[in-house]
C-alpha cells in the first residue's frame, strides 16, 4: 500500500460506521497500543471534533433541540455526509436540507438550520468591490436602470416560514425560554457582513421580492420594474426605494 493508497484507506476507517477489521495490516502497534485501539482514537476524536465545529455554527440549533438530541443529529449527518472538503467551514453545507426531509423532526428545525448556515456562508464570503453610493446617486434614472447590480455573496437572504428573527434575538440575548417552539409567521431575513460580525434585516415582501430581482436580473431595472409595480401606494413605493438606499449605503451591492 502506498501513502495515497494509505491516506484513502485511513479517512475511510475513520468516518465509518463501524470500524474496520484489517487495521493490524495497515496501522502499527506499539508497546501499549494496538493498532485497533489507535485507530480508535482517531475515530473518537474524529465524531467530537466535527460536532464540536457544528455546535459553533448552530448554537440556536442545539440550544432549541438539546444537547443530547443535538449530538444524535449530528452524527446521523455525518453518516450521510461525511467532511470532504479542507475547512471545516463547508460542514454544515447540507445540514438543513438533511434535516428538513427527517420525519421525525419538526419542519422549524431544519428552517433554523438554514439560519444558522446563512450567518456562516455570510461570514465567509469573498466579496468584490461594493458600488458606490455617490456614483450611483448621481446617475440619470435611465442610465442607472440600465446598470447590473447584484447582492454582494455575504449579503444573502432566506424567507422562512417560522418567526426566527425573535428567536435568534433571545438567544443571542440569553433569554431563550427552555423548550421554545417558534411561531409560525413568515419572515424575510437579510444577513450582511459589518465590522467583522453578521446583522440581519426584517423586511417586507415587497423589499424581499427586490432582493431575490436583483440576485436574478440582468440590470436594475429589469429586477426594481415589476416589484415597483407591486407597490399600490406611495408609502409601499417609499419603503421599497428606502431598502435599495439602505442595501448601497450599507455597501451591500456591486457592479457586476
Amino acid at each position: 500500500m502506498n501513502f495515497e493508497e494509505a491516506q484513502k484507506w485511513m479517512h475511510a476507517a475513520i468516518v465509518a460506521e463501524e470500524a474496520p477489521g484489517e487495521a493490524d495490516e495497515v496501522l502499527k502497534s506499539t508497546n501499549g497500543v494496538c493498532a485497533h485501539r489507535r485507530l480508535g482514537v482517531y475515530r473518537d476524536m474524529y465524531r467530537v471534533r466535527m460536532s464540536e465545529s457544528l455546535q459553533m455554527d448552530y448554537g440556536l440549533l442545539q440550544s432549541v433541540v438539546g444537547e443530547e438530541e443535538f449530538e444524535s443529529l449530528c452524527w446521523r449527518y455525518l453518516k450521510d455526509f461525511p467532511s470532504t472538503s479542507y475547512t471545516l467551514n463547508d460542514l454544515g453545507r447540507n445540514f438543513a436540507d438533511f434535516l428538513e426531509i427527517q420525519a421525525d423532526l419538526p419542519p422549524y428545525v431544519g428552517e433554523i438550520a438554514r439560519l444558522e448556515y446563512a450567518i456562516v456562508r455570510s461570514f465567509d464570503a469573498f466579496d468584490p468591490t461594493p458600488a458606490d453610493w455617490v456614483e450611483l446617486s448621481a446617475l440619470p434614472l435611465e442610465t442607472l436602470c440600465q446598470k447590473s447590480l447584484r447582492p454582494l455573496p455575504s449579503f444573502v437572504g432566506e424567507r422562512f416560514n417560522y418567526n426566527l428573527n425573535s428567536l435568534y434575538d433571545a438567544y443571542v440575548d440569553e433569554t431563550l425560554s427552555p423548550g421554545i417552539v417558534p411561531q409560525e409567521q413568515v419572515c424575510n431575513l437579510l444577513f450582511f457582513r459589518e465590522n467583522f460580525q453578521v446583522r440581519r434585516l426584517s423586511v417586507e415582501d415587497l423589499s424581499w421580492k427586490l432582493y431575490q430581482g436583483l440576485r436574478e436580473s440582468r440590470d436594475f431595472g429589469e429586477a426594481l420594474d415589476p416589484v415597483l409595480a407591486l407597490a399600490k401606494t406611495p408609502d409601499e413605493q417609499q419603503k421599497l426605494l428606502a431598502s435599495f438606499q439602505e442595501w448601497v449605503g450599507r455597501s451591500l451591492l456591486y457592479s457586476a
